[in-house]
């Protein structure tokens, strides 16, 4: 709701690729990425555990969640086209969130962790496998965004407002959750306003890239959104989430406390909402300037 009402004050058509795209990464969060480290270093082990729980769930909303609004607005767009779209039937739906290989590993996970089954208890090639693999995905990850970004200046601008959007409202519901839920520790107050801080996750853009490559091998379809967009706001994502947890977590106690948090999110929503209101006001003047500049001159006798 909150990036919809970013969407309209923004002038984006709701309509739009550029909307869709926005609506899909927005809500979304990589920890793993942007503040896990972070959490570590400043908060320590206990606080990155409630941490990784949190992100359970994050987990399921991002590939599954967010993996069906794709598919409805795939299918949405396609019917309108009169064309077919991606089979939407459960037992497809099923087999094709299965078959994601995250998805796998963390059914897998759950499975070890409901038997009791710990990494040290597995065969020593596993452990190198399963080590060396969470030691390498992270920079992999890092530099495709970084080599595969390509956007100009005035959409770095526009995805720097919505990520300014997005920090604004996330530091206010950590305001709310702070004032409203007694935790026992400034850890974990810091806790959660940072988890909410986090860069935006790379599976929606998988999600756009693998619906992308289906509608351009049939041109009657309308497009869903707009991969490199989505990976614009990847790109900037990362340094700008990555930033402002820095600041929370050096910033001591200050950031466990209600009235700061939520003036930091007061700050966050005005600095977008600034230049939205400097392009409404000039799309008012020239409005206005307009019919004065259309009208003939007057002939003279």
């Amino acid at each position: 709701a909150v990036t919809r009402i970013y969407v309209s004050l923004a002038g984006i058509d709701p309509e739009s690729q550029e909307a869709r795209t926005v609506l899909l990464l927005a809500p979304s969060l990589a920890p793993g990425l942007s503040s896990f480290p972070y959490i570590l270093e400043y908060l320590g082990e206990a606080p990155l555990a409630w941490a990784a729980i949190a992100d359970v769930g994050n987990k399921v909303f991002v590939l599954v969640g967010l993996y069906l609004l794709a598919i409805y607005w795939h299918r949405r767009w396609a019917a309108g086209r009169r064309t077919a779209g991606i089979s939407a039937s459960p037992g497809s739906l099923v087999r094709a969130l299965v078959s994601e290989p995250v998805n796998a590993a963390i059914v897998a996970g759950l499975l070890l962790v409901g038997f009791g089954w710990r990494l040290e208890q597995m065969p020593l090639f596993m452990q190198d496998v399963v080590g060396r693999l969470s030691g390498i995905m992270t920079p992999l990850v890092l530099l495709f965004i970084g080599l595969a970004a390509q956007f100009d200046g005035r959409r770095a601008r526009r995805i720097a407002e919505m990520l300014c959007w997005r920090a604004g409202f996330s530091l206010l519901f950590s305001a709310v959750l702070l004032a409203w839920i007694p935790l026992p520790s400034v850890e974990l107050r810091i806790l959660a306003v940072v988890l909410p801080l986090s860069a935006c996750s790379f599976w929606p853009y998988a999600h756009l890239c693998a619906i992308d490559a289906l509608e351009q091998g049939r041109p009657d379809y309308a497009r869903t959104a707009d991969p490199r967009l989505a990976l614009g706001i990847l790109a900037l994502s990362l340094p700008f989430s990555t930033g402002l947890v820095l600041a929370v977590c050096s910033a001591g106690d200050f950031f466990a406390a209600p009235g700061h948090v939520l003036g930091a999110g007061c700050v966050g929503i005005a600095a977008a909402c600034a230049p939205m209101a400097w392009r409404h006001l000039g799309l008012v003047r020239a409005a206005r300037t307009r019919p004065a500049e259309s009208q003939p001159e007057p002939v003279s006798a």
